[in-house]
């Protein structure tokens, strides 16, 4: 099976602006950044990265090249640890890049 899995878009777009996509800098980020999100799947799967068969680590960057997306971010920002602003409000107002699932913003837990 193939399981997507995101952050949610809420990585800061000031530390990517200067960076020129496919440099040496540009590669580090990501890698760097990644790791969050590995561990985090690493605590449910912990052999993941022996298993996983594809991955590839976007960026606010990408995001804003190719989802078009202001400052490579999926939408709206909230603080960590509060609910989201319009929580079941959003479901035909923002785009998702992976149509078939459901968002923590629509008020869904992803299935």
């Amino acid at each position: 099976p193939c399981t997507p899995v995101s952050p949610g878009g809420g990585e800061p777009y000031e530390p990517w602006e200067k960076l020129e996509p496919g440099s040496d800098e540009y590669e580090r980020m990501k890698e760097e950044r990644s790791q969050v999100l590995w561990r985090a799947v690493e605590r449910c799967i912990p052999d993941v990265r022996k298993r996983v068969e594809f991955s590839i680590v976007g960026s606010p960057l990408a995001h804003e090249a190719f989802l078009r997306r202001d400052r490579g971010t999926y939408g709206l920002a909230w603080a960590a640890g509060t609910s989201a602003p319009f929580a079941g409000k959003l479901s035909n107002l923002l785009p998702f890049p992976f149509p078939n699932l459901k968002t923590p913003v629509d008020g869904s837990p992803f299935s």
